[in-house]
């Protein structure tokens, strides 16, 4: 939902020299809206295919010279989605309404600033999001069953931004906090195979809590030197519980835990030559301290309780040199890590293999080690007819070292074991590429037509140590197509290309006999057309999957087939 977005940031390269864990291909930074002129009020409504609907208001700005707001409430919801036709070697699904697949949920809300002057400003927000009722079929085979749950969360942040006369110095502190409740449902007894239908149960609760701040000054020094620096303070606390049937409660899957990360980054940018070089050295160190509590019915007794410390140092530099507005080369070397979960540590869980009739084990590793790389990337950008053609073409390379996957421990006559173990070494390497020509405004100022590109192309995403492709990877994606605006009309015409991928084989009754599975290659057509009839007035239609194909982004759960979608916004 991003009515409520002032703009998104992508960065692309290893951010954990900023942004600390889990931060290896990038970071998606979202800036919400802060509306400071005036007040507006937006209405908007939308409908379309398997009863979906979504209606939203907006409102926002200066209340006076001190205060003010923006004010976001949106309802969406869905009906079951229908399924093209779709077959998998001995398994075929004759297409249509895949039963299972409906929610509702809903979401708002509430920001108010306070000018204490021109140099200093606060800032307080809360947010709520409530799902309830959401469901999932399970998988098409049906042999994970269906599900639903319920997802509630709240959360608060305050901000200041100060400025010092001089504009020297540039001032950021954060204090956030957020709650999250899960529930999930089951109408399905798995004690026995094939599995019966019971009533709806409550089968899964979970509870988090994060508390976190982060303070910065950016500095601006001699010689167009600008230098950040700043400590950044997570915890994260998390409880789980499982129940049976009856409603008493059985061994959950990972024993309550916590996670405190505590970290120093700075980030020194130097402009050159008229601001045509561009040199940028940034560093964070963190430290963790992972903690386990003891936790009522948990079966893995030996992982808890538990605490281990970990520590991090990520540097990242880049250049960029940028030529006569024509030619930008540009440059990034860094490292990040990925510090393991909870689940793959200390995680503890049983279940049944229907084929084999072995009671299948997954267990964590307290041996696992963060996952790290190293990352580099060098590319050009050429820039053509006033900035109407745009192109960029960027390699990059990264070594991933220990990363965390699945691995089977033992096998008996009765018994499967696996745990999760850090692999010595794995590659990725590719092409990435960005084109667009806007030959609309090339002809005629007043008027957008746009066709645009962009591609990353694996040469290759290989388990070295064991010599095989790694799993949830597309060896190519494309995103290409054409927009329009002349500012009553406006359209895009979307095309989506992903490749094939490979994944761990969790299925008995499809992929029979093997250990993994590949699936992708398919393409997926988009169309938005929004009009402008009066001022302020504005329709919408959309057709998602154009071409009615069928594909899965995941094995065994199949995308909606060809939806439409209308809807009208006003403004005042």
């Amino acid at each position: 939902l991003l009515d409520d977005v002032e703009k998104i940031e992508v960065l692309k390269g290893p951010a954990s020299s900023l942004y600390g864990s889990e931060a290896m291909a990038g970071v998606i930074n979202i800036i919400t809206k802060k509306s400071k002129k005036k007040i507006k009020t937006k209405l908007s409504f939308e409908g379309g295919s398997f009863g979906s609907w979504k209606a939203g208001l907006l409102a926002g700005g200066a209340i006076n010279e001190r205060f003010d707001f923006d004010l976001n409430f949106t309802g969406a919801g869905r009906d079951n989605y229908d399924v093209p036709e779709y077959s998998i070697e001995n398994w075929k699904w004759k297409g249509g309404t895949w039963d299972g697949n409906n929610f509702r949920n809903y979401s708002g809300s509430i920001r108010i600033g306070y000018n204490i002057n021109q140099n200093h400003y606060i800032n307080l927000r809360g947010d709520i999001f409530s799902g309830k009722d959401i469901n999932s079929a399970g998988d098409i085979f049906g042999e994970f069953g269906p599900s639903k749950k319920d997802l509630d969360r709240y959360s608060v942040d305050f901000s200041y931004e100060g400025k010092t006369e001089s504009r020297d110095h540039n001032y950021l502190l954060k204090i956030f906090g957020a709650k999250d409740k899960k529930i999930d449902y089951s109408n399905m007894d798995w004690s026995t195979w094939p599995a019966t239908e019971v009533p709806w149960y409550k089968s899964f609760l979970s509870y988090s809590d994060y508390l976190g701040f982060q303070a910065q000054d950016t500095m601006r020094l001699p010689f167009n030197n600008q230098l950040t620096v700043g400590i950044d303070y997570n915890q994260d606390k998390n409880i789980t519980e499982r129940y049976n049937i009856d409603g008493s409660q059985k061994s959950p899957y990972e024993p309550d835990n916590e996670k405190i990360n505590l970290a120093g980054f700075f980030e020194d940018r130097l402009s050159l030559l008229e601001g045509n070089l561009i040199l940028s050295l940034g560093a964070r160190y963190d430290g963790y301290n992972l903690k386990t509590s003891s936790t009522p019915y948990f079966a893995n007794i030996p992982a808890e309780p538990g605490e281990e410390k970990l520590s991090s140092f990520n540097p990242r530099g880049g250049v960029v040199y940028k030529f006569k507005d024509i030619v930008r080369f540009h440059s990034s070397v860094g490292t990040a890590f990925v510090v393991p979960k909870p689940l793959q540590k200390a995680g503890y869980y049983t279940s049944m293999d229907w084929v084999t009739f072995k009671t299948k084990v997954i267990e964590g590793n307290p041996d696992l080690k963060p996952e790290k790389s190293l990352s580099y990337d060098i590319g050009c950008e050429l820039t053509f007819l006033k900035k109407y053609i745009t192109t960029d073409i960027t390699y990059f390379h990264t070594d991933l070292k220990d990363k965390v996957q699945s691995k089977k421990v033992s096998e008996t006559a009765t018994k499967i074991v696996s745990s999760f173990e850090n692999i010595d070494k794995a590659e990725m390497s590719g092409i990435e590429n960005t084109f667009s020509f806007d030959f609309g405004r090339l002809l005629n100022p007043n008027r957008s037509i746009k066709l645009y590109s962009n591609l990353t192309y694996l040469m290759q995403a290989k388990d070295i140590t064991n010599d095989k492709d790694l799993y949830y990877v597309a060896k190519t994606k494309i995103n290409y197509g054409i927009e329009y605006d002349d500012d009553k009309l406006s359209g895009r015409l979307n095309f989506r290309y992903v490749g094939k991928m490979k994944e761990t084989n969790w299925f008995t009754t499809a992929y029979v006999g093997q250990t993994e599975i590949e699936y992708g290659d398919f393409t997926i057509a988009d169309l938005n057309l929004g009009y402008e009839f009066i001022e302020n007035l504005t329709v919408n239609f959309k057709v998602a999957n154009l071409l009615d194909q069928s594909y899965e982004e995941k094995p065994g759960y199949p995308m909606p087939g060809r939806t439409f979608e209308g809807g009208i916004s006003i403004e005042f």
